[in-house]
């Protein structure tokens, strides 16, 4: 199944009249309170939807003209098959209930009024300790009818892969280093859309994003997967036009590296898009370097979780 980038989230709680206005009511008894289930996912890129250990979420509800705060960046965590938060907050007659989530835990704040604001996120970590962002919300819910909540989680940034493949017997890869893409911001999201600020780019001198050598032979089949994956702030047209792939290599029997300058920016990739899966392939044949390059959505797979009290 080919992936719309979002994930599905799943919270709720028991049908009935609810009773609270965020804080735990002792008189409460069998009242509905506002219980979390969510699949486990890993920090890294989320490709399925059973491995998630934690997210944060905010929560307002608005009555009679005045707003109510019900989660405050609180965190929704497993312990074995349970999910649970600190205290215990109840659906609020007459209530219309906004919700807002961050995976992973520790970064942003909602206000009020559906705006996010994350800063300094930091996407030089590649492989398995790359961290993805999502982000999700859910509006106008009433506390007049306690409902199962679906958060829809999108991805905030690209996913790249870069593996190399040898067409000839043997060659020696000093290095591969991306150079030109913007790695680090802030991250601004409201209801009109998304944009990153503050952000910093990778230059070649910077030891982010290099390999180290390696060779390719028969005893990995000729075939590396350079940094598995990459997390990457979009990238528009222009600011992709900036980013390059440097390859430091040589074959047996010469003293001198071949170094080879690459366009990130093709006619299959004009930007990097959130929620998109882009993989380079390069292979190095005896007198040139071809480059090919795949589009996908991530994939995802039980990211529908059903569930009852």
């Amino acid at each position: 199944m080919k992936w719309k980038p979002f994930l599905y989230l799943l919270f709720g709680s028991l049908m009935g009249e609810a009773c609270s206005s965020g804080e735990v009511d002792p008189s409460a008894g069998s009242q509905p309170p506002i219980a979390f289930r969510s699949p486990q996912m890993t920090r890294a890129a989320i490709t399925t939807a059973d491995r998630m250990d934690a997210f944060s979420v905010w929560g307002w509800y608005v009555k009679n003209s005045t707003i109510y705060d019900v989660f405050d960046a609180t965190t929704v965590s497993r312990s074995g098959t349970d999910w649970g938060y600190e205290g215990i907050r109840y659906w609020m007659s007459g209530g219309v209930y906004d919700f807002y989530a961050v995976y992973p835990v520790g970064w942003g704040q909602y206000d009020a009024e559906g705006e996010l604001t994350l800063t300094g996120f930091n996407c030089s970590l590649t492989g398995v300790d790359a961290v993805d962002l999502m982000t999700a919300s859910r509006l106008d819910l009433s506390g007049d009818a306690p409902q199962t909540v679906v958060l829809p989680f999108k991805h905030e940034l690209a996913r790249l892969k870069f593996t190399v493949v040898l067409e000839s017997s043997v060659v020696e890869i000093s290095s591969l280093k991306l150079e030109g893409i913007r790695f680090k911001g802030d991250l601004f999201k409201n209801s009109m859309g998304t944009e990153w600020r503050n952000v910093e780019v990778c230059e070649q001198t910077d030891e982010y994003f290099k390999s180290a050598a390696f060779t390719l032979n028969t005893e990995n089949g000729f075939s590396r997967d350079v940094w598995g994956d990459v997390l990457l702030i979009p990238h528009d047209a222009e600011q992709l036009a900036d980013a390059k792939l440097y390859v430091t290599y040589r074959y047996p029997g010469e003293t001198n590296n071949r170094t080879i300058t690459i366009d990130l920016k093709t006619a299959q990739t004009p930007e990097w898009i959130a929620g998109k899966s882009y993989s380079y392939t390069l292979t190095l044949k005896s007198a040139d370097l071809i480059v090919n390059v795949s589009v996908n959505d991530w994939t995802e797979e039980n990211t529908s979780v059903s569930w009852g009290n």
